[in-house]
Formats: C-alpha cells, structure tokens, sequence
C-alpha cells in the first residue's frame, strides 16, 4: 500500500485545518527545516477578538535575536518575560464563556507551564500539535523534515521528501497552488491531492460564542466552542484518507 504523506512547517498552535491534512496523511513531515518568515505561522497565531465578529487578535511567541534566514528549528524562544501569562490572560478573557472552556483551559494551563522547558519554538510547538493528535485520536505518524536527507528547492524539495519517507500519494494544502508544479509529481509517479480545508469550514461552520469571520483562528477556538469529541466528529468526517 502507497504511503501518503503531508508536509507543514510546525505552526504555533494552529488551526483545524491543520489537522484535518494530519488526519488525512500516513506519515506527517514537520518542516523545521525551512527558513522562518515573519509573515507566516511559525511564532503567531489569530483567535477570535472581544472588539466584534470583524476583529481578531495575535497571540505571538516572543522570540531571541536571530537572522532574517534562520532556519525554524534554530530559532530560540525569549524567556526574558512571562509571555505565557499574557496569553493565557487574553484567551481566559475572550473565550471563558464558552461551553467547553474548563475542558480546553485545563490543558492550555499544563501546555504553558511545560512550554517553560522548552529552549527552541519548534519544540514547543510540535509538543502541541502531538498532544492534539493524541486527544483527537489521529494515529498518524510524524517525522522532522531535519532528521532528513535531501538536496532540492521548491516542488522538487517536496518531492525528495516524499521520497525518502518512501510515499506515493501527497496532500498538499490550497495555498500551494501559486507556486508550486503539479506536472513534477506526475513525473514522479506520486499521486497529488489538494485539500480545500477553508471550503470544507465555510460548508460546515461551527457555532461561536465568540464571532470570528477568519477561517484560520487557533484550533482553541474550535476546541472553546464544540469541544473535544466534535473536533473528532469533524475530522472524522472531513478529514478522512
């Protein structure tokens, strides 16, 4: 049987998305080694905003000096501050009267009080996307795209992923769409699927206490809202291989 493989950078806390391409995949690649840009998902995260359904709010993962090329798993977590506490605070005071709030809030208490161990953002993100996995029961594997080899840029650099984890079938988010080469996967002999998870969202909404108009807000939110076992419904029923 093929193995089917996807590949992400390792987000800070991300959304359902996420996990509906974790839960689709044999073998998830955490990409930690690719540069960091500033404009991406790595060290941020949306959740919804008090202000209205128009608004969001960042909660940021303040991070030490580094290069404008760094590559993400060298990048180190600044602890000169109790960033933690702040972003417990700002999720405590939009999301506590939420229906699921005590069940998601229990876990964020624990995850920012082990966070204090971590040296490196990478770790620290990773440990909550397995920790999610583990709640929702998604039984993919993972390995770090540093653990392996591979000489290539672009769609080619995916492809050589795929290849050394030996896949045949790739799930590829929409975003990559706008660069990259689907003829090169045909070349290959490795099967290629887009999955749509902002169309799959706006089909299947779940309900707010707390408006957000942005698909891309923390799986929190979700979590907030519908709970554990209808994070698992949805992906059950979206995000299957």
């Amino acid at each position: 049987m093929s193995k089917i493989v996807a590949i992400h950078q390792p987000n800070y806390m991300p959304w359902i998305g996420y996990f509906l391409k974790v839960a689709a995949c044999d073998i998830f690649i955490i990409h930690d080694k690719v540069q960091h840009t500033k404009s991406g998902l790595t060290r941020r995260v949306k959740i919804a905003s008090l202000k209205g359904k128009d608004h969001v709010q960042w909660l940021t993962v303040p991070l030490k000096k580094h290069s404008d090329f760094a590559i993400i798993e060298k990048l180190e977590i600044d602890w000169s501050s109790d960033w933690t506490a702040k972003h417990l605070n700002i999720i405590y005071d939009t999301y506590h009267a939420c229906p699921y709030f005590s069940e998601c809030y229990s876990y964020l208490k624990r995850y920012f009080m082990e966070a204090k161990s971590f040296t490196f953002l990478s770790d620290l993100n990773i440990r909550f996307v397995k920790d999610l996995c583990d709640l929702l029961e998604i039984r993919s594997s993972f390995e770090n795209s540093s653990n392996l080899h591979f000489e290539a840029a672009k769609t080619e650099l995916n492809i050589s992923i795929i290849k050394a984890v030996n896949g045949r079938h790739y799930i590829s988010g929409m975003g990559a769409k706008k660069y990259q080469d689907d003829h090169l996967y045909i070349d290959n002999e490795i099967e290629l699927t887009y999955l749509d998870s902002i169309t799959i969202l706006r089909n299947n909404p779940y309900h707010q206490m707390v408006i957000t108009p942005d698909f891309g807000v923390s799986i929190i939110d979700m979590w907030m809202n519908v709970g554990l076992d209808g994070i698992k419904s949805f992906i059950a029923e979206h995000g299957k291989r």
